[in-house]
């Protein structure tokens, strides 16, 4: 790649990177101009999920495209993304040696990242309940302070408006508290809880969130690849769900074989199903039943469209090469606006169904009457 080629990529990906940012910015203000604004907001404690992840993701990238604009070479972004993958802090002390930055603003931009970055060190802990060898993210009930969330918003403004076009700062360091996460209860009306104590571990939460939240983006077309990824992600915490509440503790080591693989997560699904048919169930096989083949069919295109749960959410692969460029026009139609979620979700509820010994018929049984 000559140097003019080199600009014409560079300019496209950083295009890229700042409209993402800006999209995933504008989701999470929208998550929660829906939790506020609703006298009794029905699905406030899973919403709160995509909107926090969104936040912390919309950091991420806009933090990323200042860095790209100022790389030389392709190598050297693509050095700068393995580098410094989903840390913040880093990303930030790098973005400050670039920036025209008073003090005061040069503090409070790094407080809301250093503690943003602190709650979420990995971009995993609003997106999954569990960390890779078990460990419970949500051990003791956690309070979202919703005014403390907006201040944090109202300082990312003032950030993106910096960062994409140059304008200078007037809040001066206004020093509002933006510590949104507690696990003292929050004193007043405007609050959304997370966890459950440790009571009913689960997937459920932030499976039902995404969910929700890409249902919530049908109507806006200029959404359609945050959308595409909540879709995608829901049906990913769904397997994971259903595996999770079979295998309880021996789960983690699937998830860890299979991290994103949905078609691998899906086939460990159909596999433990049969294991549990053996000698009790009907001599069929499960992975031969009409249903699930169909549905195994339309996850293996989701799986080939979006490996590795990056296709929707980043402009480029870690190798400098396009996701966007490689999305099917028919994507839309394989994920058919959430009745895929809701499909697998059917065999998520008989597993944790509670009055299966009451009707006379194992598990296995239950779930090939579907």
């Amino acid at each position: 790649m000559n140097d003019s080629e080199f600009i014409l990529w560079k300019n496209n990906v950083s295009k890229k990177f700042m409209e993402m940012s800006v999209k995933f910015f504008k989701t999470s203000k929208m998550m929660f101009e829906k939790l506020v604004n609703e006298g009794t907001p029905k699905y406030l404690d899973q919403l709160i999920f995509p909107c926090l992840y969104s936040f912390r993701h919309s950091l991420e990238l806009v933090l990323k495209y200042v860095l790209i604009v100022e790389c030389k070479d392709k190598e050297e972004v693509i050095t700068m993304l393995a580098t410094n993958k989903h840390n913040l802090v880093t990303l930030f002390d790098d973005v400050k040696q670039i920036l025209v930055l008073n003090t005061s603003d040069s503090i409070e931009f790094k407080k809301l990242i250093d503690y943003i970055d602190k709650v979420d060190p990995d971009s995993d802990f609003f997106r999954y309940p569990f960390g890779l060898f078990g460990s419970y993210n949500f051990e003791n009930q956690v309070w979202i302070d919703l005014v403390k969330l907006f201040n944090a918003f109202e300082i990312s403004e003032f950030l993106f408006d910096l960062m994409i076009n140059d304008n200078k700062t007037k809040f001066k360091g206004n020093s509002k508290a933006i510590d949104f996460v507690s696990e003292t209860q929050v004193n007043y009306r405007i609050f959304s809880t997370i966890g459950t104590g440790g009571l009913s571990k689960s997937f459920r939460y932030q499976m039902n969130g995404f969910n929700k939240a890409a249902e919530f983006l049908i109507e806006y077309d200029d959404y359609y690849f945050q959308r595409l990824y909540f879709e995608r992600l829901s049906i990913e915490l769904v397997l994971k769900d259903i595996i999770y509440y079979i295998m309880t503790d021996d789960a983690f080591k699937i998830f860890r074989n299979k991290k994103h693989k949905i078609i691998g997560l899906w086939n460990k699904v159909v596999s433990i199903l049969e294991d549990l048919g053996d000698g009790r169930g009907p001599t069929i096989e499960l992975s031969n039943v009409t249903e699930l083949c169909e549905i195994g069919e339309v996850l293996k295109k989701v799986h080939d469209q979006d490996v590795n749960s990056d296709e929707f959410r980043y402009p480029i692969k870690m190798d400098g090469n396009s996701n966007l460029s490689m999305v099917e026009e028919n994507i839309e139609d394989i994920f058919d606006k959430g009745s895929l979620f809701r499909r697998l979700e059917i065999y998520d509820n008989v597993v944790i169904a509670s009055d299966l010994n009451n009707k006379g018929m194992s598990l296995f049984d239950y779930l090939l009457e579907l």
